[in-house]
């Protein structure tokens, strides 16, 4: 009986950290969708979270203009809050992951795509990165180029939607860090056994 008891109370326990620790990402997004609602940013940044991750969208108007990889004003204004908020939520934090992309333009033949958009991932992760609010080391930058459309590259509006940096922030264990992942597969060798350790950044 005291067994299923302390069974019981284990189990009530474990319930309120996950909440607590669920709670804590949403100090998070509350921060964001406040800021954007504020500044009737509602058509150029999307928000959305799930119990394991907070995503924002950033169209381009928002980040960069052209073919620039220099960060606009607003956008380094969205980013303070957000980089305001990481500095609550560090310690829940797994991963911060930026994704670039650019649009497919038939008449463009500068063939920068894949090196914009992942210059840009980089603008925006060193710019949170100077603040020092969160472990450099769970920063990710990813250049998608023009291959992850979410619109009709054949119209202006489809490309402006492609246009857009990305930030996918996974709570603590949600999901496997793929920095992890990556450390894991270089410190292995063909047999599958540790080759070297490598430094450790990300538990």
């Amino acid at each position: 009986m005291e067994e299923e008891k302390a069974q019981e109370a284990a189990v009530s326990i474990d319930e309120e950290v996950e909440e607590e620790v669920s709670d804590e990402l949403d100090i998070l997004y509350t921060m964001l969708k406040q800021y954007v609602e504020e500044n009737e940013l509602g058509q150029q940044v999307y928000l959305s979270k799930a119990e394991e991750y907070v995503f924002i969208r950033f169209s381009d108007s928002v980040t960069f203009r052209g073919y620039s990889d220099i960060l606009e004003q607003s956008g380094k204004e969205v980013l303070d809050v957000l980089a305001e908020g990481l500095m609550l939520v560090d310690e829940y934090v797994e991963e911060v992951i930026i994704a670039g992309h650019t649009a497919k333009v038939e008449y463009d033949k500068t063939d920068i795509d894949r090196s914009l958009s992942t210059n840009r991932a980089n603008a925006v992760l060193k710019y949170l990165d100077d603040k020092h609010v969160i472990d450099s080391a769970k920063y990710l930058a990813i250049g998608y180029g023009l291959y992850s459309p979410i619109a009709d590259n054949s119209t202006p509006d489809g490309r402006a939607k492609n246009r857009r940096v990305e930030i996918y922030i996974s709570r603590k264990g949600y999901p496997i860090s793929y920095t992890k992942k990556i450390q894991d597969a270089v410190n292995k060798n063909e047999d599958g056994d540790i080759e070297y350790q490598r430094n450790k950044y990300i538990d």
